[in-house]
């Protein structure tokens, strides 16, 4: 599960294969995170496919509908308000944990997240960011996403 509060959730709109979601953690102390979830339609379950390390409070996200890897956050660290292109690679992705563990055993693995690979930051905007949206021009072609302010 979580380990701290969510505040936004996208699907993974690329995923043609199964139901996947991105969820963003919001928390001001601890170290935010980006889960990736998938459900199962013939199980009816929900399994963390991955855990990763984000560089600060997740207020939205977006994911690409055109690469299932490629999806933009907007956050708050202590520099303000940031908008970044993140792409996951599940390759680096540690084993997950049977059983889900102890709590305080979670609270440890947070260090040993894998790390997202960072795109670009999208300049040009200053306050919060309400709104994310990826710009499809053509039939699997999308511009980065637009954020407004």
């Amino acid at each position: 599960g979580l380990n701290y509060e969510a505040r936004c959730m996208a699907s993974r709109l690329g995923e043609r294969e199964c139901h996947q979601f991105i969820v963003g953690t919001h928390t001001l102390r601890e170290k935010n995170e980006i889960h990736v979830i998938e459900y199962s339609e013939d199980s009816e379950q929900v399994d963390a496919t991955g855990v990763y390390s984000h560089p600060g409070e997740i207020w939205q996200l977006e994911a690409s509908s055109c690469d299932k890897d490629l999806f933009a956050t907007a956050y708050t660290n202590q520099q303000g308000w940031n908008c970044s292109i993140w792409k996951l690679d599940e390759n680096q992705q540690p084993p997950a944990e049977e059983g889900g563990g102890a709590p305080e055993e979670s609270s440890q693995m947070i260090d040993q997240l894998a790390k997202l690979n960072h795109v670009v930051d999208l300049k040009g905007h200053e306050g919060p960011i309400s709104t994310l949206r990826w710009s499809v021009l053509e039939e699997g072609e999308e511009s980065a996403p637009e954020a407004i302010v």
